[in-house]
């Protein structure tokens, strides 16, 4: 690689990527990652979805009252709420700047990229519910069969604990 090869891939920038618009198909393409497409076409998202039975106006407002509630960014919230009235059609948003735009194209493209750490947190998280289950279930199927086994409830000595016994006497 020479050093004008070099020098203009340092002055590339991940946010200098080109977003094309939804294509005739109601898919989304772009340019410069190759051919990107969203798996359904624009008219079933559309008929699956009821925020389009609203304007954008509204659910821009709806946003912003949510998050008002809630104390959380209005702005942000107005712009999510268009986006997912009308997925699809993100790229002729003008209140979504080319960051945005350029964060949403990743995201179908890469819908399951995760960080590292959260991929850790999920594994974690899974593994800990897995053991708790498991000593759920061994607790649970214990109770139902120890106390015969052991000869409880069956009115002999083994009723009362002899430990407790021998503390308290």
């Amino acid at each position: 690689m020479n050093t004008t090869e070099r020098s203009d891939l340092e002055e590339q920038k991940p946010n200098d990527r080109r977003v094309e618009n939804v294509d005739s198909s109601g898919s989304i393409t772009s340019d410069d990652f190759g051919t990107s497409k969203i798996s359904k076409t624009k008219s079933s998202i559309d008929q699956d979805n009821v925020l389009t039975s609203y304007t954008q106006d509204e659910v821009m407002n709806m946003g912003r009252s949510y998050a008002n509630t809630y104390g959380l960014d209005e702005e942000l919230f107005a712009k999510a709420a268009a986006v997912a009235r009308k997925p699809t059609e993100f790229n002729r948003m003008p209140f979504l700047d080319d960051d945005e735009k350029s964060s949403l194209l990743e995201e179908v493209e890469h819908p399951w990229r995760i960080t590292r750490d959260l991929f850790w947190l999920v594994v974690m998280a899974s593994m800990g519910a897995a053991v708790q289950g498991m000593d759920e279930t061994v607790i649970n199927g214990a109770n139902l069969y120890y106390p015969e086994l052991l000869g409880l409830g069956s009115g002999s000595d083994r009723d009362t604990c002899w430990a407790v016994k021998e503390q308290f006497s």
